[in-house]
């Protein structure tokens, strides 16, 4: 009798174990989905006219940010050991401008880049089975100091621009500066950039990482978060004051 009772609790533990090993594996299979990160407009934008290029004159002016424009970052969290997952938020909240000039040399030239995001808009774009990524963000939030500091901020003195840019998309290295938490430090951002006469896009992005800025990594239970990330835009300027 305590023979048959200790083989059936036996199996009955069994049947538990693997019902939560399925459970388990259902929730760290990969059932995780995370957007492509931000990168130009396709197709490309109808180009200037070609003798409006060759006057190297068709895009200068002051540039603004307009609608559409986007920035967020990506980061790994890793639930309890079991591999890393994409976490990726986004903000419409993007303004700023830039003014842009020509040289002699048949190059635009970007001077007063600055471009201010809203740290309080984010909104995480991804999705995890069995959980409600949207709890993330007031984390994330309180880990940034939203509150105190409630933008990040990129600015740039000057950057060189290849007038092909109002034919094509055309790869551009920005130097500059991040402002993140209060901290201010040097980066060079990786972009590429396209034009119309009526808009200006730029895409890229720029890894960071969140002690740099006296962020730590969110804290959430099971889940531990690099504190490497990227930063990804994709950002669209109308001409205006």
């Amino acid at each position: 009798m305590n023979h048959r009772l200790g083989l059936a609790l036996a199996g009955a533990a069994i049947l538990v174990l693997l019902a939560g090993g399925v459970a388990y594996a259902y929730f760290f299979s990969g059932l995780h989905t995370a957007p492509k990160q931000l990168a130009l407009s396709s197709p490309t934008p109808a180009p200037l006219a070609s003798a409006t290029v060759a006057t190297s004159s068709g895009l200068t002016g002051r540039w603004t940010v307009g609608p559409g424009s986007q920035a967020g970052y990506r980061a790994d969290e890793n639930f309890v050991g079991q591999g890393a997952h994409q976490a990726v938020a986004r903000t419409s909240e993007v303004s700023g401008g830039l003014t842009v000039g020509a040289d002699a040399g048949g190059s635009y030239v970007v001077t007063g880049v600055s471009i201010s995001v809203g740290l309080g808009g984010l909104k995480s774009q991804d999705q995890v089975a069995g959980r409600d990524v949207s709890q993330r963000d007031g984390v994330v939030q309180q880990s940034l100091g939203v509150r105190q500091f409630p933008n990040a901020t990129f600015t740039a003195d000057s950057v060189s621009v290849p007038d092909s840019v109002a034919q094509q998309a055309a790869n551009v290295s920005i130097p500059g500066a991040v402002t993140i938490h209060g901290v201010s430090k040097p980066v060079t951002v990786t972009a590429q950039a396209q034009a119309t006469a009526s808009m200006l896009e730029v895409a890229g992005s720029l890894p960071l990482t969140m002690t740099d800025y006296g962020v730590s990594p969110p804290q959430m239970a099971f889940v531990s978060v690099s504190p490497q990330l990227t930063v990804e835009f994709d950002i669209f300027l109308t001409r205006g004051s």
